[in-house]
């Protein structure tokens, strides 16, 4: 699978979770493409970056695919019981603990779509899901080696 492709799908399960922010990345054939994702730094908040910012947009893009690796390595370093616990809050999918992970990774703020009479938007729930994650490798640490 291609990087775009893995920020792509990562985007689709989080837009199809109600969470809300656009940017674009260059697919292979030379297209923008526009995808509504979650957010990894707190300037791009529900943000539409124009076609100016399409560079800067690919350099943001592998920023977060880099992130979204390195949470990988640190879920599968987390001890069983305290993964288990990380994997139920997150979800069923490898997507649902990557991105809960980049959320943690990255001092996300996610944004949920608001309703089309209320254009407030919620605030993310980025810094719970960073204190869980680091509690569950707190309790990894002392639990030691599996």
């Amino acid at each position: 699978m291609a990087e775009w492709e893995l920020y792509r799908a990562i985007a689709d399960h989080w837009r199809s979770r109600g969470y809300h922010v656009v940017t674009s990345v260059t697919d292979p054939s030379g297209s923008r493409v526009e995808l509504d994702v979650v957010a990894f730094t707190p300037e791009l908040d529900d943000v539409r970056i124009t076609e100016a910012k399409v560079a800067a947009s690919k350099a943001l893009v592998d920023q977060c695919i880099d992130r979204l690796r390195y949470a990988e390595r640190v879920y599968a370093a987390v001890p069983a019981t305290a993964a288990e616990r990380l994997r139920s809050q997150a979800g069923s999918g490898p997507a649902d603990r990557l991105g809960i992970l980049a959320v943690a990774e990255t001092g996300v703020e996610v944004v949920r779509q608001a309703e089309p009479s209320d254009q407030r938007r919620e605030p993310g729930k980025a810094h719970v899901i960073e204190r869980q994650l680091r509690s569950a490798l707190a309790e990894g640490e002392a639990e030691g080696p599996a």
